[in-house]
């Protein structure tokens, strides 16, 4: 009967009618009630109100990529997805802000860089192109040059700035006279006969600088690790005989790598004068790779298929490590506790990196928590177990009260030396037009240097901070005093004699390197803000613009 009934109805054409309205209403339904940056089907957000696909964003992704990879010659730098991504809305907006200018990128340019860029010494290589995009970059060809199409429109706005002149000639005149010209200066100077004063802070005073300063004293994170070290050292009586051919094949690979002084000429040495220096390179490799086996043995030990709760318990045992290691005759050494970004004690330097990233990825909830891989240096090899963590927390006055001491006894003996410098000099200043620089600077218990010619680029001969000094001097006339430069021991100031231009050609060399350097800071910090202002602007409706989230 239902059968019969249903036959009947899809054969109605008014039925069919209604079911076909409602299919189609249901298919445009969600752009009718979407508002904004979905009125464009695909759209990821908007810029002056006109929609951003999610295709040209992603492609400004690339973009952003691209412009890293040129910048550094085929490197990509490691960014996290917000900054990224932060700079490829800019990428969108500046593109077509560009192409409105009337700026464009041509087939031929994308040719040329491509060729400059992935040839192979005799020309363009496809095939290398297309493995380093992919690999590095992780885009088809395809991909890469229409993202160095949008890399180049953005950056014909940044050669716009680069090509300008941003430094006027009198500036560049004043900046390469102050580096060149050469000083006839006294120094004067006092030494700081308050650096042992008797201080003896109040304990208000303590707590005050501990809070205002708490920063400096809050500890980090910490662990402390128990390890096993396998030394190379120890395995050199077990390395067999050498292959014949090893030490001849290694210094055929790279004969630069063994040199000597001869004569005062650092010279390649002959493969027979090397040989016993490239041997113990050979001995030394095959003594750490069996101090490896060692150490990948030691750590199958503590291998837990996780369905043996039995074995669970046994390794997560607070003894177990150092059981391990006495029935296997080997020692465990437990670190001081240490932060992740600290050079661990005792660890070989080059790993000691990543013996602290291994000893913070260790806990004790589980077993293949609670024991690290091998971690193999130059040297050594090392399985770490966990030990201690400490997390994060202000340690309180009286656990730091030494070194608070010792920040708040500093500063108040160089407030004191300041003070009675400043004073001295007070009295110098005062009575230099009627005593004369030398009875005025005696008088007030300064000690006066002979006199000495520097430039601004010797500055080093100076006492104290050279990047002071460098400062300074271009600032001086032909006579006066300099402000004073403070430093552990005393502080000092140069009384000016003379000032005479400098060597010519150095003069204009440093003209020339300075307005180069000057020019390319000053065009890249106005194209970064033209960027951002650019970007702004256009009333930007992104996701997760924090920014245009603040402001509304």
């Amino acid at each position: 009967m239902f059968i019969n009934k249903f036959n009947q109805l899809i054969r109605n054409k008014w039925v069919w009618g209604i079911f076909a309205v409602l299919v189609c209403f249901l298919f445009v339904a969600p752009d009718l009630f979407r508002g904004g940056a979905r009125e464009t089907p695909n759209a990821y957000g908007t810029l002056a109100g006109k929609p951003v696909s999610y295709e040209e964003f992603q492609n400004a992704m690339l973009a952003v990529r691209v412009e890293d990879f040129l910048r550094t010659r085929g490197m990509v730098r490691d960014e996290d997805w917000a900054a990224q991504s932060r700079r490829a809305w800019r990428f969108v907006a500046a593109e077509r802000k560009a192409r409105e200018l009337g700026l464009v990128s041509s087939k031929a340019e994308r040719k040329q860089l491509l060729a400059a860029f992935f040839s192979d010494g005799t020309g363009f290589n496809q095939a290398f192109y297309a493995t380093i995009v992919r690999d590095r970059l992780g885009c088809t060809p395809v991909q890469f040059e229409r993202a160095l199409g949008t890399y180049l429109v953005v950056h014909k706005v940044a050669e716009a700035h680069a090509q300008a002149d941003w430094l006027s000639p009198s500036f560049l005149d004043v900046q390469s006279h102050g580096q060149t010209d050469r000083y006839t200066l006294r120094l004067v100077s006092a030494t700081n006969t308050f650096a042992k004063a008797d201080v003896e802070p109040s304990r208000e005073t303590l707590q005050s600088h501990y809070e205002l300063n708490i920063d400096t004293y809050r500890v980090p994170d910490r662990v402390r690790a128990r390890y096993v070290a396998f030394h190379a050292a120890d395995y050199a009586d077990k390395v067999g005989e050498l292959d014949e051919d090893a030490a001849r094949l290694r210094y055929d690979d790279d004969p630069s790598r063994y040199t000597d002084v001869v004569d005062g000429v650092r010279t390649n040495l002959s493969f027979e004068a090397a040989q016993p220096r490239i041997e113990r390179e050979l001995r030394n490799e095959a003594a750490m790779r069996l101090a490896a086996e060692a150490a990948d043995a030691f750590a199958e030990t503590f291998y837990n298929d996780r369905r043996d709760a039995r074995r669970e318990v046994e390794l997560l045992a607070p003894d177990f490590f150092e059981r391990t290691a006495a029935e296997q005759g080997l020692a465990v050494v437990t670190t001081a506790l240490f932060s992740a970004s600290s050079q661990v004690v005792g660890i070989e330097s080059a790993v000691s990196h990543e013996f602290a990233d291994a000893a913070f990825g260790l806990s004790a909830d589980a077993s293949y928590h609670m024991y690290s891989t091998p971690i193999e240096g130059k040297a050594n090899a090392y399985v770490l177990a966990f030990g201690e963590f400490e997390p994060a927390h202000e340690p309180g006055l009286d656990a730091v009260l030494p070194a608070v001491t010792r920040a708040v006894v500093d500063a108040e003996r160089s407030r004191m030396f300041g003070d009675d410098f400043r004073k001295r000099f007070d009295d110098y200043s005062a009575k230099l037009a009627s005593d004369g620089f030398e009875k005025a600077a005696a008088d007030a218990g300064f000690e006066v240097g002979t006199n000495m010619v520097v430039t601004a680029y010797d500055a080093r001969l100076l006492p104290g901070d050279v990047r002071e000094w460098i400062t300074i001097l271009p600032r001086l006339d032909k006579e006066g005093d300099s402000p004073a430069v403070f430093y552990g021991t005393g502080a000092a100031f140069a009384h000016v004699l003379g000032r005479e231009e400098g060597d010519a050609t150095l003069r204009q060399n440093f003209r020339g390197q300075y307005a180069d350097s000057m020019a390319a800071t000053i065009a890249q910090s106005l194209y970064e803000s033209w960027l951002e202002a650019n970007y702004q602007s256009m009333d930007p409706d992104v996701p997760g613009d924090t920014d245009a989230a603040e402001e509304e």
